[in-house]
């Protein structure tokens, strides 16, 4: 079974406020067995397709920001590179490392930071995800973002059948 380890929503920034608003896409990871990004739009009316990808482990975070140039913001030469290594018919869903060569993806990852976007991506990481170890690249790329990361857990065990608490609520209520 796998499980949803961190949450990518794409909108706008607020001008005044934080958060985000106009949510166009998410994005959520799975995990466990096979990673995969699930690309979906918030508002399915505009017949936008869902986007699946099966992320290489070393650039997880990075795979999913590539995704987001390429379908999202659809920047002209991310687009123009992407197409011309393409030759699978279903890029609806791709494996990273069978449908690319390294060396593919790492040109792809390096024109995505110099992608401009004018909204904002609020990244949710949760306890476990492998993103965690690989948030420091957000730092090499021109995109609006926000990260959320687990501050406090409360969740009953199923290994000791107690109530487990991990972390601070600090003075945030």
């Amino acid at each position: 079974m796998a499980t949803n380890t961190a949450q990518i929503l794409i909108g706008k920034s607020h001008p005044y406020d934080g958060g985000i608003t106009n949510l166009t896409y998410s994005l959520y990871l799975s995990e466990n067995s096979n990673p995969a990004w699930r690309l979906t739009p918030f508002n399915d009316t505009q017949n936008k397709k869902e986007f699946v990808w099966i992320p290489t482990l070393e650039h997880m975070l990075e795979d999913a920001l590539l995704m987001i140039g390429l379908y999202v913001i659809q920047d002209k030469d991310l687009l123009e590179s992407y197409n011309s290594l393409q030759t699978k018919k279903d890029t609806n869903r791709l494996s990273l490392y069978e449908d690319f060569k390294a060396e593919e993806l790492n040109a792809l990852r390096e024109i995505t930071k110099k992608v401009k976007f004018d909204g904002k991506l609020l990244i949710s990481v949760f306890n476990g995800s492998t993103i965690l170890r690989q948030l420091l690249v957000l730092k090499n790329y021109q995109m609006n973002v926000e990260v959320c990361v687990s501050q406090f857990v409360n969740e009953q065990s199923i290994w000791t059948n107690q109530r487990e608490k991990h972390g601070s609520l600090g003075n945030s209520l």
